[in-house]
């Protein structure tokens, strides 16, 4: 059995408001074998908190009351089935159910239950692989009662040409059921591409091919140095909101930093402790500046192009995000759409970059700038433009205590009436774990 929770409460008191708020954050992971190598269950639960819209303010933490933030409550239970037929095949199947529920301004929450099989080739094939694929889920949204239904069967091959390049192959049939007027969302789709890995420390995989939207393409190249990390990834997929916030898609920092240290902390365990210890001492983000996941219940189409660059130094971390990404809402249904009912396709592009320098043993910095716009297809006069500065202190006072002085400035552009802000702050904070 393993087990890991962090949990995180922001006590937040407002004097001349005369409110005290907690905004809880939780990520917890378990799994458990309960009959030897055969029946396993893994559980997931989150909280965290967002931004419901792209047409309000867009905040980047809880300390204002912008009415345009909401609480995810995630959690997902799975039990599966695991079998080794020999040296020729692997097996499993698994059930899985999970939920997505919202506080604040939102009530778009949905449960689902879905089904998965596969079967991949075990050590026995070395220049041919292949994988066989089945999956089936229904998503419930219990407060508008609008449902949706997505299936999948695929096979695929990869072929070794050299022992640093293969090429791969997948066909299949989707089936999905949403409301839509823009033809059947089902039909055959196919993929075709290389994988080169040159070295252990960069890989480049690209795919092209046919779903029933239209062409399909997706991108992923990385290579990392002694110091350094590059990342490039394009994809296209048909997700909706609740299953982003089941599997978020942010450029986390943790997990970059983790990349970043491995040359020089091969021990994972180590290298965990460490990036955790300088996140505190830096007081990093969670995350980099990434796509809003606004709520809606439509299925839609997103189409996300992300670079990620990352240097570690002696004394100073830069880790920087480019990102573009189009979502097309896939779906005609109204209730529940979210910022689709406002236009049926939205457009985020974004960049940012972090600076942080340890300027004393238990002292250190942190300068973060970034822009961001979001445009709406169907508004003539539909972009709003922010940009933003932030200054930061971090002191350890102990291994388990900190604090932190930030110094903020945002300002916001809109060709939307009223849509316009500026935001002038000083926070300071204590961080005390346990």
């Amino acid at each position: 059995m393993r087990f890991n929770a962090t949990y995180t409460p922001e006590l937040l008191s407002r004097a001349q408001l005369g409110t005290n708020d907690i905004s809880h954050s939780l990520s917890a992971f378990g799994n458990t074998e309960l009959l030897q190598r055969l029946l396993y269950v893994d559980a997931r639960a989150s909280v965290t908190q967002q931004n419901v819209s792209l047409l309000g303010p867009q905040a980047q933490d809880n300390l204002n009351t912008t009415g345009n933030r909401t609480s995810v409550k995630t959690y997902s239970i799975s039990p599966y089935l695991r079998h080794d037929f020999g040296f020729d095949a692997f097996g499993e199947l698994r059930f899985t159910n999970d939920s997505v529920s919202y506080s604040g301004n939102t009530s778009s929450a949905s449960t689902s239950n879905g089904i998965s099989a596969r079967l991949v080739s075990g050590p026995t094939f070395k220049l041919l692989t292949w994988n066989l694929a089945y999956s089936k889920s229904h998503i419930d949204y219990t407060q508008t009662g609008q449902k949706i239904d997505l299936e999948n069967i695929s096979a695929g091959a990869t072929r070794l040409i050299t022992p640093n390049f293969r090429l791969a192959a997948n066909i299949g049939y989707e089936q999905n059921t949403y409301a839509t007027t823009a033809g059947s969302p089902k039909g055959a789709f196919w993929s075709v591409g290389p994988e080169w890995t040159p070295t252990d420390r960069t890989r480049v995989a690209a795919t092209f091919g046919h779903r029933y939207y239209g062409p399909s393409k997706s991108l992923d190249f990385s290579h990392r140095s002694r110091l350094t990390l590059w990342q490039l990834t394009y994809s296209e997929n048909v997700t909706t909101s609740r299953g982003n916030a089941l599997i978020p898609v942010a450029t986390d920092t943790a997990a970059l930093l983790n990349t970043l240290f491995l040359s020089q902390i091969p021990d994972p365990v180590a290298r965990q402790t460490a990036v955790q210890n300088f996140i505190t001492l830096t007081g990093l983000p969670p995350s980099l500046t990434q796509p809003v996941n606004f709520v809606t219940e439509s299925a839609f189409l997103e189409k996300r192009l992300q670079a990620t660059f990352g240097i570690q130094g002696v004394r100073n971390t830069v880790m920087a995000n480019i990102f573009s990404m189009n979502r097309e809402s896939l779906s005609t249904a109204t209730s529940g759409a979210g910022d689709f009912n406002t236009s049926s396709s939205t457009k985020q592009t974004g960049a940012n970059l972090i600076w942080s320098s340890r300027l004393a043993e238990n002292l250190a910095s942190s300068l973060g700038v970034g822009m961001s716009r979001s445009q709406f297809s169907s508004l003539t006069s539909g972009a709003d433009r922010l940009g933003y500065v932030r200054f930061g202190l971090t002191r350890q006072f102990s291994p388990k205590v900190s604090g932190a002085l930030n110094v903020n400035r945002v300002k916001n552009d809109s060709d939307r009436a009223g849509g316009g802000y500026t935001e002038n702050s000083v926070a300071a904070s204590l961080n005390v774990r346990f």
